[in-house]
């Protein structure tokens, strides 16, 4: 994981405050109690519970909650005070670990934060310099944010705040972009607003997104670290996030191995038939049917293009997430394939689909996961591989840590010992042996099904069975997946003996996601003033198709 998160300073816990410089008042929230739920890779790991209080002379936000592995932080008390203007008075909290108790205690007057911090009998005091209106957010204490959901309500994109970490560090936070999403209950619809920010941390910028309805929080992501906390009422397998649909959009539970993949199918307007379809496989990761990313719904986006082309078009929340049933965390990337295979028997036997003409397009992860399932489903017509891996997984692991730390100020002895360890964790993960050279939290987090079966997959077996087209399309400025995994992708659907077509195509400019760029960077990401996956991408994609599956053009 990531810094921000999982950092200790002193052998303790690190604490980050965000600084806000938005002018106007804050808006009003409504007090009340709340309780959240916290995700780690789509399995649930913990709760918090939040209690929000308007008192004459301002606010008090108290909370608790425990969070199990790999986390593993039981946050016995919260006590944050803020004035009317939302101005911090004071913070108490009380956190204990397997290792450690701390307590944390810091007053705040007249731009200065004086902060005692308790750890195992041992005290240390020390104070800061800090903006009078800082908004306290101790680390991985998420009752606090409701505190920044209250000040996001009046807040403007574009604002570069400032961070104070507890008690020496202070960074910037970027408040990227703000875009209005509807999110589906069982019992009721919410217009929430949510807010894409930037913390940039020094080892390497971290986005994340915050929900806000009516200046609660609703919901925090921290995306490249797979946490999600969410409010009770939106964390049930009966919620969704709704960020593009048609007006002729039909919803549906596809039956899959023992539970119900929950999908959205996406139909030409005036067109009827038998059409040909196309299933979009999303990448690793608790990833929704509209592949959402930094804010991004490049599922959404690209279903609406090949919709309007005149193919019938799948999405899919993979298993465990949104609306579907099953649990991801134990399924293998030959289980999802297997997702992939029963959205392929679904589509067989409806009168609007050509059983024949049924492609897959697979993104990153996915585009392994549909080569999994061409392998061994030949009724699939087609298969569009979208920033894919050429490599075992093991050497992409190694390939993008060697470039994180090329970007990182880390000197190269820690470097070389980051690298390292890498490696045992992998041999480890792979073999089931050397775990004694791994840390235990560490083994909590990689010593999953799936992650063993993304170390092992190597394309070169399933290319071999492989006769449909094949499509490559990457862009240049990929920088998750680097380009010269399309290079080799290319070369082995060329190589195919008896095969059909094999096209490759590079898109200048656009990054992992299909989104224009200047580095192509996850850190990236959030801060892309361009949030519309390119043109480009439908048009090579339906081109290709039209003369591997052709359709009749949709009238709009």
């Amino acid at each position: 994981m990531r810094a921000w998160l999982l950092r200790y300073f002193s052998a303790g816990i690190l604490f980050l405050a965000a600084v806000s410089n938005v002018t106007g008042q804050p808006a009003a929230p409504t007090p009340g109690n709340a309780s959240f739920r916290v995700f780690f890779r789509g399995e649930s790991i913990g709760t918090t519970d939040v209690s929000l209080t308007r008192a004459d002379d301002g606010w008090l936000i108290r909370g608790s909650g425990r969070l199990g592995t790999p986390l593993n932080l039981n946050i016995r008390r919260v006590e944050i005070r803020y004035d009317d203007m939302w101005k911090p008075r004071a913070v108490s909290i009380d956190l204990s670990s397997p290792d450690e108790t701390v307590s944390v205690k810091s007053a705040f007057d007249a731009g200065t934060a004086r902060t005692e911090i308790l750890r195992n009998g041992q005290t240390t005091n020390g104070s800061s310099a800090v903006a009078p209106d800082t908004i306290v957010l101790p680390n991985l204490v998420f009752s606090a944010y409701e505190a920044l959901a209250a000040r996001l309500s009046m807040a403007s994109p574009g604002t570069e705040l400032r961070g104070y970490i507890v008690p020496q560090a202070e960074i910037a936070i970027r408040l990227e972009s703000v875009t209005d999403e509807t999110i589906q209950t069982t019992e009721r619809t919410i217009a929430a607003r949510r807010w894409h920010l930037t913390f940039m941390n020094p080892g390497a910028p971290l986005p994340a997104d915050v929900w806000v309805d009516r200046g609660r929080l609703v919901r925090f992501d921290i995306p490249s670290q797979s946490i999600t906390v969410a409010r009770e009422d939106i964390a049930s397998v009966g919620s969704r996030i709704v960020s593009v649909t048609r007006a002729n959009d039909e919803q549906l539970f596809i039956p899959a191995a023992g539970f119900n993949l929950a999908a959205t199918i996406s139909k030409p307007a005036s067109v009827a038939g038998r059409l040909p379809a196309i299933i979009l496989v999303a990448g690793s990761g608790p990833v929704d049917r509209d592949e959402l990313v930094a804010g991004i719904p490049v599922f959404g986006q690209l279903a609406e293009s090949l919709a309007n082309a005149g193919y019938l078009v799948v999405r899919y929340d993979k298993r465990g997430i949104g609306q579907s049933g099953g649990r991801l965390a134990a399924a293998t990337i030959t289980d999802l394939a297997d997702d992939v295979l029963s959205v392929v028997q679904s589509l067989r036997k409806r009168k609007d689909v050509d059983s024949n003409r049924i492609a897959v397009f697979g993104h990153s992860e996915g585009a392994s996961i549909g080569l999994i399932a061409a392998s061994r489903e030949k009724r699939i017509a087609a298969l569009i591989l979208a920033g894919a891996v050429a490599t075992k997984g093991v050497d992409l692991i190694l390939e993008q840590q060697q470039h994180m730390l090329e970007q990182s100020n880390l000197p190269q002895a820690e470097r070389q010992k980051a690298t390292a360890l890498q490696k045992n964790i992998l041999d480890a993960v792979v073999t089931g042996r050397g775990w004694d050279q791994v840390p235990p939290d560490v083994r909590r987090q990689v010593d999953t099904p799936w992650y063993r079966s993304l170390l092992i997959f190597e394309p070169l077996p399933f290319f071999r069975k492989v006769r449909q087209p094949i499509l490559v399309v990457h862009g240049e400025l990929d920088r998750q997946v680097p380009i010269h995994h399309a290079d080799e992708l290319a070369q082995l659907a060329r190589a195919r003996s008896k095969a059909g077509a094999a096209d490759y195509v590079k898109l200048p400019a656009l990054n992992h996601i299909f989104v224009p760029a200047t580095t192509g960077e996850v850190s990236e990401y959030a801060g892309l003033k361009d949030r519309t996956v390119s043109p480009q991408l439908a048009t090579v994609v339906i081109d290709w198709l039209q003369k591997n599956l052709p359709a009749v053009p949709a009238r709009r």
